[in-house]
């Protein structure tokens, strides 16, 4: 299913057509390309293996514990980004939810990533979900953090040597948050102005 459809315009007058959609089943090959192209220096920017395909393939499969949604940016049948909601189905901590996200680096600086991340806040807010955290190690967040904050997030922890990289080298893991109570305030303030609007 397709959520929205927009042009990404490029220097040379040149168009691209790109969909967000929601990701599935049928989409592990192209998720594994997505992920096997990621450049080496690239790999630190992940807690987990994602080069692993059976990491990736337990993604893509139903479960007990967990609720995900994700959405994948595509263009001309290449998925070239994913962002994905994660929501534990424990009473204790089913307000909150955590993202993951990423874009192909040519791809970067065109909105997707601004895009993805939008598009599952909406998808939070019509989960009932009221808060949102991402987990991002220290490296990562100097290429994603803007895209974090420009999307209402704020950093909230620093979780000193949480992460080793390949080398074995401990790295600090950046928590970022963001509270949805704020948004619902905001659209119900809206809701009831526009209402006593229509009244007069």
């Amino acid at each position: 299913m397709v959520i929205q459809k927009f042009l990404v315009k490029h220097d040379n007058n040149c168009e691209d057509v790109f969909e967000i959609r929601y990701r599935t089943a049928d989409d592990y090959n192209k998720i594994l390309d997505l992920y096997q192209s990621i450049p080496d220096e690239e790999i630190d920017y992940f807690l987990t293996d994602v080069k692993n395909p059976e990491i990736l393939a337990l993604w893509l499969k139903p479960n007990e514990l967990i609720e995900t949604i994700a959405l994948v940016a595509q263009t001309d049948g290449t998925i070239i980004g994913e962002s994905i909601l994660v929501r534990q189905k424990s009473s204790k901590t089913s307000h909150v939810g955590t993202i993951r996200f990423y874009i192909k680096p040519e791809w970067r600086k065109h909105g997707i990533g601004t895009m993805l991340i939008s598009s599952l806040l909406t998808e939070s807010m019509n989960m009932g979900i009221e808060k949102l955290s991402v987990y991002i190690p220290e490296k990562a967040d100097k290429k994603f953090g803007t895209i974090l904050i420009k999307t209402g997030f704020s950093k909230e922890a620093v979780l000193k040597n949480h992460y080793r990289t390949q080398t074995g080298a401990k790295q600090n893991v950046i928590v970022y948050g963001r509270d949805l109570e704020e948004l619902w305030d905001r659209i119900s303030d809206w809701v009831g102005n526009y209402g006593r609007a229509m009244e007069y």
